[in-house]
């Protein structure tokens, strides 16, 4: 169930997270998909 935009926005806070891990935590809190990456 997760929509195109949802997995782009994932593989964005993937990539950005591997640079500045505070943008992907953000993402993380917006987007629950990737909660992961920030634990």
């Amino acid at each position: 169930m997760i929509p195109r935009m949802g997995s782009s926005i994932f593989l964005f806070c993937r990539i950005a997270g591997t640079c500045y891990p505070l943008l992907n935590c953000l993402c993380c809190f917006w987007f629950f998909v990737c909660l992961r990456l920030c634990l």
